[in-house]
């Protein structure tokens, strides 16, 4: 294994990326792999990194619940009340640091993440009520010694609608933190922009997002670079990057996680009125292509799109990727396959104030 940028660019330019190993080994950051273990009831000592179980939280810090949301049509059911959320994981930043650190990230202290895992955690985590009702962060400063493990609430073993208990109670399974150099993976705001993007918003036309990287044999390099990883170092990496992850470049299934922080958590995109009368007129014309000026609608509204997404990128510098998990079935009822991201923005990783990240899931 590498452990500087020159032997980086050693190990990529073996791996056939020729002129490209300088750039991908100079934008390459430094991550917290997140190495899993078995999956075992009640084997982790108090206060150490790992995922599900019930957390370890000092006697005056309540579970957190969610607030009722009877306003949503899917899950109504289970949104109409509130609802305690499920722990899905705790890291130790002692261990962070105990096992190289992270720059920017604090050496003691612990992050808990809870969701409920029935709707989709997207949004301000630490808010009362937050963003969205699917998930929290707490950041716990407390000694291991005033910490003591949760029972589960008593509410998960009767759910009471058409959830079942497993659904709600994430199993216990130990992770233990390996330092990693690691060049940007595919679908980054790093490894986009070694490609010239976004685009000029005044492009035309406009391009096809993510645009396709044009660096002909080169990119199967890159693909069988992280393929063999993977093959090397399988409770680390699968075939589309690390598998949970603290700091660094997170391994997007869609857009880059920063850009999305803008996006969506910055500029509230999805109430932008050019956004929102775009839908409003697909409600009631039906699909742009049935317009009578499509060509003027739709070339309008994406040279919008090309123009936001530039403003996206350029400060998208601002947010810093704080944990990466997984779909992981032996541990957590999640849906599908993919992962979910929690991002917070720098100024608020200098204090701490891990109650303001944003979370967002992405899946194939």
């Amino acid at each position: 294994m590498w452990t500087t940028r020159k032997e980086l660019e050693a190990t990529l330019a073996q791996a056939g990326l020729g002129e490209w190993s300088p750039r991908l080994a100079a934008t390459a950051r430094h991550a917290m792999i997140l190495e899993p273990g078995p999956v075992e009831e009640g084997a982790a000592p108090i206060g150490v990194s790992r995922l599900g179980g019930t957390p370890d939280l000092p006697s005056e810090v309540p579970w957190p619940w969610r607030s009722a949301d009877p306003d949503r049509t899917v899950f109504k059911d289970h949104l109409a009340r509130p609802w305690p959320m499920s722990f899905v994981a705790q890291i130790d930043f002692a261990e962070i640091l105990s096992a190289g650190g992270l720059e920017g990230f604090p050496s003691s202290g612990r992050l808990l993440f809870f969701c409920d895992p029935i709707v989709t955690p997207w949004g301000t985590t630490g808010a009362s009520p937050p963003h969205a009702p699917g998930g929290r962060t707490m950041f716990i400063t407390e000694p291991t010694d005033r910490l003591g493990r949760r029972d589960f609430p008593v509410e998960f073993s009767n759910p009471g609608c058409d959830c079942r208990p497993r659904e709600f109670m994430f199993r216990p399974r130990r992770v233990t933190p390996k330092l990693w150099l690691l060049p940007p993976p595919f679908g980054s705001r790093e490894l986009l922009a070694l490609h010239g993007a976004p685009p000029p918003p005044d492009t035309k036309p406009v391009p096809s997002w993510p645009p396709r990287l044009r660096w002909g044999q080169e990119h199967e390099a890159y693909l069988q670079f992280w393929k063999d990883l993977a093959e090397e170092h399988p409770n680390a990496f699968t075939w589309h990057g690390a598998i949970h992850q603290v700091g660094g470049i997170a391994f997007p299934w869609q857009d880059p996680l920063e850009t999305d922080c803008v996006k969506f958590a910055d500029d509230d995109y999805l109430n932008h009125p050019t956004v929102k009368a775009f839908h409003e007129r697909i409600k009631k014309d039906g699909a742009p292509s049935k317009w009578t000026d499509y060509e003027e609608a739709y070339q309008a509204y994406s040279t919008f799109e090309a123009r936001e997404r530039a403003t996206h990128f350029a400060r998208a510098d601002g947010w810093q990727h704080v944990l990466q998990i997984e779909t992981d079935s032996e541990v957590g009822p999640w849906i599908g396959e993919g992962c979910l991201y929690i991002c917070i923005r720098k100024g608020d990783l200098a204090e701490c104030r891990f109650d303001r990240c944003w979370t967002m899931p992405q899946c194939t």
